[in-house]
């Protein structure tokens, strides 16, 4: 996983994921940015992360 590998972004009260160009890109079918959703997982490397509000 590189350095900066991808973001999570708040825009008027919701969460958007944006790959900042890594090498490996960031895997949940995106092409640049998507809006999250509560219940979505995000693979960084070897590490699932799933998305939640609170």
């Amino acid at each position: 996983m590189s350095r900066m590998h991808a973001a999570i972004r708040n825009e008027g009260g919701k969460a958007w994921l944006v790959d900042l160009n890594s090498s490996n890109g960031t895997y949940i079918q995106v092409d640049k940015e998507r809006l999250l959703q509560p219940g979505d997982f995000i693979r960084l490397g070897d590490q699932l992360l799933r998305f939640e509000e609170v």
